[in-house]
Order: structure tokens, then C-alpha cells, then sequence
């Protein structure tokens, strides 16, 4: 009883919208585990991610938070060949001219998380319904709930890309292949399959790196729902492209798909969950934080 009345607060204090971006942060952080975050000596992955979030320079994340202007990053990186055909971007719904667009395709805001629809026939999709939902995407002020406020910083619009296929035989939605890569290197995947955005279901599993070792048991039980996924083709390519695009930062997930025999960009992440993911035991997330070294970065002045 006590435990879901500190939750009802939480919620509330939190939607007031009235608490500094740290403290909702942390207060987000402490309805999940009961127990506020070490930011003094953090050690576990969220707490090093929160850490970062508060007192590293963040200049860099609003634009590659930002899954349009991301693209220009992964051009300047080098790695413009990951990129997923643009159709078009929107910061006025009204200007999507739905009659130039192929049968088949993917739109998306470029801040939020879980806007995302996707087209696999235009003939069957109610356009007035659609523009009234993206309108409700860009009206969205992402990140003023969860303390990360690099998002609320984007200018934001729909972006509309090509539809990315694969064998259906392997999962219903297209593999995302989260990689963690801390201090520039490779650590770990969660392979997320089987996605249901209507419902908000997503089957997980989670493999070592290098080598695609499945580690079941870093995961709790009720995520363990996923099936073995394959190791992909392009694996050692995409590791190499994870690490390219992590190398300038302590911490990031880097999101990548194969599709039609090649690897394509999806996401980059600094802060999994507004810094109080679940997905993984205890352990694994002090074994986590181990792997992310803070040492010499200048703490930012406020």
C-alpha cells in the first residue's frame, strides 16, 4: 500500500512539471528501485548515465538525439552509407503530400519514443486520422517528464523514411540491434524482436560481444521472452560502425539494423529509459557501469 501511494506522488510531483530536470530525474530513478541514485560515486549504469546527464558536456546530444539531424553526423563520421532513404521530413504536418510516397513506409517524430507508424499499405491508411496523430507527436514537449532535457531542445518534426524488410520467419518487426558501447567500445547487444507498438510489447534477449555469447541470465526473468536470435551477418560491421559513432563518448547505444544484406542506422541513445532502465539484473547493471570509465572528464559548471 505504502509503496503504490509513494508511486501516485512521484507521478504527480513529476507531471506538475514544477521540479528542477535533476530531481524529477532522480525521482523517476527512485520510484523504480526504492532507492535514491549515487550521483556523488555512481557505479551502476544508470547512475553513471545520470551522471553524464548532469555533469558532463551534453552540447552534442540534442542534435544526435535528433533522428533527423543525426543523419548529418552519421555523414560527417563517415558513415552516410547507413543512412535509411529519406522521403521527406515536416515541421507542418499539413505539408505531407501523402500521394508522392510510395506504397510502403515508415513515419516517425524525431524526439518522442514510441512514435513511430508504420505504412505497409498507403491504400488502407486513414489520412485525416494519421495527420491528427502526428500533429499530437509534434505538439508532445518529449523530455520535460523524465529530466532529459537535451530533448526538449529539438525542433521537432515527422520524418518519413523507407520501410526496412527482412525474413518474417526471424521476428514480425524488423531486429533492432541496440548495441552498448562504452568508452568507444563494443559491450553488449539487446536484440529486440517481435515488436508491437500498438500494444507496447517487445520479446528481448541480450548478447555478449564480441562473440554473440546469449546471456539469458543477465536479464530478468520476465524479459526473458525472446527467441535465440541468429548471430547477424554484417555483425563484425556493425560492431565497427557502433564503435566509429561512440568513439568520442564515455556512453551511448547505438541502434543499427540489417536489412537486404546490409547494415542501416537507427538510433543513437545517451540516456536508455531517462536513466532508470530495468531491463537488465543488478549485477549486470553494476557490470555495466564497471565498463564505463569517468575518469578525466571535466565536470561541467552550472
Amino acid at each position: 500500500m505504502i509503496t503504490k501511494q509513494l508511486n501516485k506522488i512521484c507521478k504527480v510531483l513529476v507531471h506538475t512539471k514544477l521540479l528542477p530536470d535533476t530531481f524529477t530525474c532522480k525521482l523517476l530513478y527512485y520510484r523504480k528501485f526504492k532507492k535514491w541514485p549515487n550521483l556523488n560515486n555512481p557505479q551502476d549504469i544508470n547512475e553513471k548515465m545520470m551522471w553524464l546527464l548532469f555533469n558532463s558536456d551534453t552540447s552534442e546530444w540534442t542534435n544526435l538525439a535528433d533522428k533527423y539531424k543525426v543523419r548529418e553526423f552519421l555523414k560527417k563520421k563517415g558513415c552516410g552509407e547507413l543512412l535509411v532513404k529519406l522521403y521527406g521530413h515536416y515541421e507542418d504536418v499539413d505539408d505531407i503530400d501523402f500521394n508522392s510516397l510510395p506504397n510502403k513506409f515508415v513515419i516517425k517524430s524525431n524526439n518522442g519514443f514510441g512514435t513511430v507508424k508504420i505504412v505497409k499499405d498507403k491504400t488502407l491508411l486513414d489520412i485525416p486520422k494519421t495527420k491528427i496523430e502526428l500533429k499530437s507527436w509534434i505538439a508532445e514537449p518529449y523530455g520535460y517528464l523524465t529530466g532529459e532535457m537535451h530533448y526538449t531542445k529539438i525542433r521537432r518534426c515527422i520524418v518519413i523514411e523507407e520501410l526496412l524488410e527482412q525474413d518474417p520467419k526471424l521476428s514480425s518487426s524488423l531486429i533492432d540491434y541496440k548495441i552498448w558501447c562504452m568508452n568507444g567500445k563494443a559491450y553488449s547487444c539487446m536484440c529486440c524482436t517481435n515488436r508491437n507498438i500498438k500494444k507496447h510489447t517487445t520479446d528481448y534477449n541480450y548478447y555478449e560481444l564480441p562473440n554473440w555469447t546469449i546471456r539469458k541470465d543477465l536479464i530478468p526473468e520476465h524479459y526473458r521472452n525472446g527467441s535465440v536470435v541468429p548471430k547477424p551477418k554484417h555483425l563484425d560491421e556493425m560492431i565497427t560502425y557502433a564503435e566509429k559513432l561512440a568513439e568520442d563518448f564515455p556512453l551511448v547505444r547505438v541502434d543499427l539494423y540489417e536489412s537486404n544484406d546490409k547494415v542501416y542506422f537507427g538510433e543513437m541513445t545517451f540516456t536508455c529509459n531517462a536513466c532508470h532502465m530495468s531491463f537488465f539484473t543488478d549485477e549486470e547493471l553494476l557490470r555495466m557501469g564497471k565498463a564505463v570509465n569517468l575518469s578525466g572528464l571535466i565536470k561541467k559548471t552550472k
